[in-house]
């Protein structure tokens, strides 16, 4: 049995004119950067004789429901087969996504798909939080044992990352406690968010 590849990425937050993420009622606009790089991956591994399918991830600013779209129609104009985790707007954090994620590879595998490897592509800052909830959230969906690697980060927004890095790292630490996420600082690039969360 052929075995499939599964890149996971994403979505970065939304960016202000000046190319930093948007903060308050800035709505900012869509960032391709993690996007391009899980085509680079998809198409890598194909390269390779693998079969690969992304998944794109991140309606996490509800208003702006097009940045999934944008994802989509990215990974699709590069010829690299697509299952968008979209969950209508209601996953609006790293827990919503992963948690969507794996409800798309349990699906994928219930249809008699095997599994190779799960890739993560995500920031740098972002990528060790994000992989403990991904494999959580595959664990819950009764998948255990898959390979879920962060080997593709995206080494970009420097500032921002050093920004947000101890509430990623405080983050990371109740990832791996299970316990359920909370925002520790001001979500950056994420208009919308608490509007659409009353």
């Amino acid at each position: 049995m052929q075995k499939n590849y599964v890149v996971v990425v994403l979505n970065g937050p939304r960016l202000n004119a000046h190319g930093f993420p948007a903060r308050g009622d800035d709505e900012g606009r869509f960032d391709p950067a993690r996007t391009e790089k899980a085509v680079a991956v998809a198409k890598r591994l194909a390269t390779m004789g693998e079969h690969v399918v992304v998944i794109p991830c991140g309606d996490a600013a509800p208003v702006h429901g097009e940045d999934l779209a944008e994802m989509v129609r990215l990974i699709k104009a590069a010829g690299v087969p697509c299952s968008p985790a979209n969950n209508g707007g209601t996953n609006m954090n790293t827990f919503g996504d992963c948690a969507v994620a794996a409800c798309n590879i349990k699906a994928f595998i219930d249809t008699g798909n095997s599994i190779g490897n799960i890739t993560l592509v995500t920031c740098w800052y972002h990528g060790p939080r994000a992989a403990i909830q991904l494999r959580n959230a595959l664990w819950r969906e009764g998948i255990v044992g898959a390979s879920v690697t962060v080997r593709s980060v995206v080494w970009g927004r420097v500032l921002h990352g050093l920004r947000v890095l101890h509430d990623e790292l405080r983050g990371t630490y109740h990832a791996w406690l299970q316990r359920p996420e909370r925002s520790h600082g001001p979500r950056y690039g994420k208009p919308g968010y608490h509007q659409a969360s009353k």
